[in-house]
């Protein structure tokens, strides 16, 4: 049987019904152009308005749903698929232009790293027995519970929609898998694979898919996990204890503000800071770490009319480290006059651009309620502005 194709309507909320119905009256237009007489006047007249109302509703119901998705966003993602599903845009059209051929040799010299310098040392032994228990089906559960949907699926192709939607039965039978793999400490080949799309997804092997062809799959390096953040944290656990002192604040010495692999460290005088670069450069040294150059800079908070003092030069391993006068930090602009001009000039573009993307496509509708209106301009534009408001 052949499938229905799916057709593109200028109209997000017309659908097939709506065709049906708008071919059904133009049918009974053609019979008057044939015919006329009152039967078919009434026909056409009947038709029509079944059309008119039908479009009416269905443009009514578009917008009500949308309202409702609108009030469930909770973050800048789910903002923006929906700034997507309003513009009618498409992320997959357009595509990559190279095959996966130039796409797998590629990746196969990105992930292939040379080898690094072994660190060898001992960790004091200890016992933990609620780690040697087997892995319990609500365990698994709770895993299957919490997984992300909508993510691309790994090489058989089965999304995680499939396993939240699975009986008790079969996570019972991945319960038992993963238990024979736990005990036998080896990972099935299967688990080794995984397909780029368009992206590196962290394995042994890996090939890249560009749409239509597979490449040939290459050994990687594997480099991270979904517990390299946890794992970071701990490795650098005891970076700060060698610091020098920082700024005193609320009675608190502050050496550093760490989140995930970024550090900051404050510092209330040139020689402060300079002894923390050694101190750190020396440390990632002992550690086999590397520091970012590119990204390391300083920023002295002092008058912006003034100039750099003699003293004020660092280094990093007899590199000299850039000077600035303002820098992006999780977000926020900050500048050395502890201005937040350039930060709400930047927050105020991203604002307009989410305001201009639903626009034309929703805030100028007459079907959308005001108080809706205000909603997504709460979630979208206030939201972007507001952001580091705290600060």
């Amino acid at each position: 049987m052949q499938s229905e194709r799916r057709q593109n309507f200028r109209q997000p909320w017309f659908d097939s019904q709506c065709q049906r119905t708008r071919k059904h009256a133009f049918k009974q237009l053609q019979n008057i152009r044939k015919n006329t007489n009152d039967e078919t006047k009434h026909a056409y007249q009947t038709a029509n308005t079944a059309y008119k109302s039908l479009c009416k509703a269905k443009e009514a119901e578009y917008y009500q749903r949308l309202e409702m998705e609108i009030g469930e966003i909770r973050d800048s993602k789910g903002f923006w698929e929906m700034a997507k599903k309003l513009n009618g845009l498409n992320t997959r059209q357009g595509g990559i232009k190279v095959t996966a051929l130039s796409l797998g040799v590629h990746f196969k010299g990105l992930l292939q790293l040379s080898s690094r310098t072994q660190i060898n040392y001992a960790l004091p032994y200890v016992e933990i027995n609620e780690l040697d228990e087997p892995i319990r089906l609500s365990e698994v559960q709770d895993a299957v519970r919490r997984s992300k949907v909508k993510k691309a699926p790994g090489f058989d192709r089965v999304p995680a929609e499939f396993y939240k939607n699975a009986s008790t039965e079969l996570i019972s039978l991945l319960t038992l898998v993963y238990n024979r793999i736990f005990e036998d400490r080896t990972a099935p080949e299967s688990f080794k694979r995984n397909i780029i799309f368009p992206i590196f997804k962290k394995e042994n092997r890996t090939a890249v898919w560009d749409g239509k062809t597979l490449s040939e799959w290459f050994e990687i390096n594997k480099e991270g996990c979904l517990l390299s953040p946890l794992l970071f944290f701990l490795f650098v656990d005891d970076i700060t204890e060698g610091l020098p002192e920082g700024v005193l604040f609320a009675d608190h010495q502050i050496k550093v503000l760490m989140y995930a692999h970024d550090m900051v460290m404050l510092a209330g005088s040139p020689e402060t800071l300079q002894n923390m670069i050694n101190y750190t450069h020396a440390y990632c040294t002992n550690w086999n770490l590397q520091i970012n150059l590119d990204k390391s800079k300083v920023m002295c908070i002092k008058d912006p009319r003034g100039r750099l003092a003699r003293d004020e030069r660092w280094t990093l391993n007899g590199t000299e480290i850039e000077v600035v006068k303002e820098y992006k930090y999780l977000g926020t602009v900050l500048s050395s006059n502890m201005s937040f001009k350039k930060h709400l000039q930047q927050k105020l573009k991203d604002a307009k651009v989410a305001l201009n993307s639903t626009w034309s496509c929703f805030l100028a509708k007459q079907e959308v309620k005001s108080s809706n209106e205000y909603k997504l301009f709460e979630a979208t534009s206030k939201a972007i502005m507001c952001n580091s408001a705290e600060v």
